[in-house]
């Protein structure tokens, strides 16, 4: 019995090991194969824009504002209650040249004009009087001077007849008496005339003064009706009926939508780029400006009318101002309209315009030929919004690959729709 147990141990690791090799022989013998699989290159679909060379106009766009011309702050000219206002008075109201806004009430404004026509014919009624004081004094000196020369001429006559005996003492003092009356009266006709010429230069003043105060209040009388100094549209309206104004308050704002401008910044060296293009100046030059408003478009021409003395320190940038020609459109733009503004810059011959999208680092761009990409080194020239214009090693027709991708390169298998 102990032998036999001394033998299924020596016999036990050998079966174990005989049934393991069997048991690894069996998965050995049915374990799958692995068949090198078959690489298959993969093929990209690209939009490809087709190469035309020729003379490439840039582009150089900026954003501006559309101002008006004229921007007038209508106030009150003078003081009163308002008792009549125009029926367009109102934010958007049209208003013409020449229309009443508001009218004040002008009793007092009319009764003063009065006084000061009375008072104006008042002293031209007095200068007229003096006039003719002077003409009536003036005689009187004349009047005056010839009987003082007969009364001189007398005592002289009484002076050799009293020397010759002929006349008595008092017939010569008698003469003397009548000279000595005539040349006061003469002198007192003289000092008259000089009185009245001080009163006439006087009321000449005075006159001068009424005539101020007439045309003053005439004006005032005027003033009380607000008028519309050109066609346009109101804003801001502050006023109705009633309503008590002083001198200079606020009474709306008349813009002028017939002759509008667009105000835009534009780099240093953008301006640089359109005065190489343009050597006698941007001033007179044409230029489009398209105003997007919900889903639509418009599109307007502009002419450049003057430009900012100098470059902004904050933004490096010129102002510029453009006037709107005017269109028969009946869309009006508006003051305050945030727009797009587009110059023709300068002309690149030779050249090839490309969506920005076709330029990789390096500016390198891909071309198709058959059916592989092949790398081309490019010089670009100028960047206008989404296209670029560039020179060097593309021909007429090549197909420039414009979609981008991170695996794109030379030699790359490319396909095109």
């Amino acid at each position: 019995m102990k032998t036999q147990k001394k033998w299924l141990l020596l016999v036990s690791p050998i079966v174990v090991l005989i049934i393991g090799l069997l048991i690894a022989g069996y998965l050995q013998a049915t374990k799958p194969k692995l068949e090198p699989l078959e690489v298959v290159e993969r093929e990209w679909l690209v939009d490809i824009e087709i190469v035309s060379r020729g003379d490439q106009v840039s582009l150089v766009k900026a954003y501006g504002e559309i101002l008006p011309q004229r921007d007038a702050e209508m106030r009150a000219l003078v003081s009163g209650q308002v008792i009549e206002i125009n029926p367009n008075f109102k934010d958007g109201g049209n208003i013409s040249a020449g229309e009443m806004l508001i009218q004040i009430e002008k009793f007092d404004y009319e009764s003063k004009m009065r006084e000061s026509k009375a008072q104006l014919n008042a002293s031209k009624a007095l200068l007229e009087e003096y006039i003719a004081q002077l003409r009536a004094e003036e005689k009187a000196k004349i009047e005056n001077k010839v009987q003082l020369d007969l009364a001189v001429r007398e005592l002289e006559r009484r002076e050799k007849l009293f020397s010759q005996k002929v006349v008595s003492q008092k017939h010569l003092e008698d003469a003397a008496k009548i000279v000595s009356d005539r040349t006061r009266l003469e002198a007192l006709s003289t000092e008259n005339v000089e009185v009245i010429k001080a009163r006439l230069k006087r009321q000449k003043s005075i006159i001068s003064s009424n005539e101020i105060s007439l045309q003053r209040s005439v004006r005032d009388y005027q003033n009380t009706t607000l008028i519309a100094p050109f066609d346009g549209y109101l804003t801001s309206t502050s006023v109705a009926v009633g309503k008590r104004l002083s001198i200079n308050d606020r009474v709306a704002r008349l813009l002028d939508l017939k002759n509008m401008e667009v105000m835009f910044h534009l780099p240093d060296g953008e301006y640089g780029k359109l005065l190489y293009a343009q050597e006698d100046g941007l001033t007179g030059r044409l230029l489009e400006v398209v105003w997007r408003f919900g889903e639509k478009t418009k599109k307007y021409t502009a002419i450049i009318e003057r430009i900012s003395s100098e470059i902004e320190a904050e933004t490096g940038a010129v102002r510029i101002y453009a006037q709107l020609i005017n269109s028969d459109d009946k869309i009006i733009i508006r003051p305050g309209a945030f727009v797009e503004v587009i110059i023709e810059g300068p002309v690149f011959p030779e050249s090839v315009k490309l969506p920005e999208n076709a330029v990789h680092e390096n500016d390198v761009v891909y071309v198709l030929v058959g059916e592989r990409l092949e790398k081309r080194n490019v010089n670009i020239l100028s960047r206008t919004g989404r296209e670029i214009i560039v020179a060097g090693e593309l021909n007429e027709g090549d197909k420039v690959v414009i979609t981008r991708f991170a695996e794109i390169g030379p030699g790359l298998k490319v396909r095109s729709e």
